[in-house]
């Protein structure tokens, strides 16, 4: 891929030399990773570890079967394999379910309405921090002295420098608002409080209520959603089958429409309402039937504009055309951009034209550069006026709103849409 990129921008991949490069890479990672792992030594009787974190975090009297020594990067690891255990093997970790955040929302929440309050101790020797059983986090990575925070003792102890409340109650309310993994063994929860807790759950409110409003039976919202996407998803199905009869249809006289250009056929063709994928299949279809052949379509459809040219392949080396690079080129015509291979590409286009109906004056040519003709066989103002108010809504980005050309203050094309 990075090859085709370079190539048709004219540049050469010097891929000896990467090659070469890649190898000493791989030789530095494998010394790097290198590790020597001892025999396993059996202690105990063999069988399966039984798994039981799903349930529990802490397993009691559980027994050692196995272990065995690894010396990596200067030091000597062990690995232990018990008969019970409630972790992962490498260090892993599982997802958090919505029943075990709800759990934990619940256990957070029960504290702050108790609302406990801070005992710090700073510059506490480390030592001291360890016998109390302090949370340490970050393992030797402290110094001889810390700040241990403490809500309830029982509860809450660890070290740490960050800053806090002065008491639970403070922070109103906790929710959880995102969880994932962000390394091996290593999952993040993202939450909010107070103020900020108060806004999520009204949002989430307010939108609940918003969705329930576009349906007569609202009792059971997600359900409702749930029978709505299946149904939009058997509408797709149909569309595409339509689409298909349609491009199949329109095969035999697109075929009969190409050009012969100095021996080769040639067809350049608008396309009104089909997607890309039809149209791909229905140029397959046609180059089968017409050999050695150029076929460029521009396609319209859902107010976007595509072009897709196909170069049957010995073309691209006989005359060292490149589809990619033409519709590079064609791009610029609709304000958009694309690229691909040598015998086919496409280019996507992100503003439509509109027939203002009536000619258009030279200032906004020379500011726009649209001609008469560009505009000629363009939908009218009233054709997608919906778009264009949904375009410049409330809610919408400015980049969305970026069709609306404004200059010096003053609006410059809305009088010729």
């Amino acid at each position: 891929m990075t090859r085709l990129i370079a190539e048709e921008r004219g540049w050469k991949v010097d891929e000896e030399g990467f090659a070469a490069a890649l190898k000493v890479q791989k030789e530095r990672s494998r010394a790097d990773a290198k590790r020597e792992t001892g025999d396993w030594v059996i202690v105990g009787e063999e069988g399966q570890t039984t798994f039981t974190g799903y349930d529990e975090l802490i397993v009691q009297e559980a027994k050692a079967i196995k272990y065995r020594v690894l010396k990596q990067k200067d030091q000597e690891l062990y690995q232990l394999v018990l008969n019970s255990t409630p972790f992962y093997p490498e260090g892993g970790g599982q997802k958090i379910t919505d029943q075990e955040i709800a759990q934990v929302e619940k256990i957070v929440n029960e504290k702050i309405r108790e609302n406990i309050h801070l005992e710090e101790a700073r510059a506490l020797p480390i030592e001291e921090a360890k016998k109390s059983g302090a949370m340490m986090l970050f393992g030797e990575k402290y110094g001889d002295t810390v700040r241990m925070i403490t809500f309830d003792p029982a509860y809450s102890r660890e070290l740490c420098g960050g800053c806090h409340v002065k008491a639970t109650g403070q922070l109103g309310f906790f929710k959880i608002t995102s969880e994932g993994g962000i390394a091996a063994g290593v999952r993040r929860i993202e939450a909010v409080t107070a103020v900020k807790a108060e806004e999520y759950i009204n949002n989430q409110m307010y939108e609940l209520t918003a969705i329930k409003s576009f349906f007569k039976n609202n009792i059971n919202t997600a359900k409702n959603i749930s029978d709505l996407q299946d149904e939009n998803k058997n509408l797709q199905r149909e569309i595409e089958k339509l689409r298909a009869i349609q491009a199949a249809s329109l095969k035999d006289n697109l075929v009969s429409s190409a050009k012969n250009m100095d021996g080769i056929k040639v067809l350049a063709v608008k396309l009104k309402d089909m997607d890309s994928k039809s149209a791909k299949t229905l140029a397959h279809n046609i180059q089968t039937e017409l050999g050695e052949s150029v076929i460029l379509f521009g396609l319209e459809d859902q107010g976007k504009a595509t072009i897709m040219l196909t170069i049957t392949e010995a073309l691209t080396k006989s005359k060292s055309w490149h589809a990619g690079n033409i519709v590079k080129a064609l791009a610029t015509e609709i304000n958009g951009g694309g690229g691909g291979q040598a015998f086919f590409a496409t280019a996507g286009g992100t503003e439509s034209l509109v027939n203002p109906e009536r000619s258009i004056p030279t200032e906004i040519t020379r500011i726009t550069s649209i001609t008469n003709s560009m505009v000629a066989n363009a939908p009218k103002f009233y054709e997608v006026a919906k778009q264009v108010v949904e375009l410049t809504e409330e809610g919408k980005s400015n980049e969305e709103k970026a069709i609306v050309l404004i200059e010096d203050g003053h609006y410059r094309g809305y009088g010729y849409l």
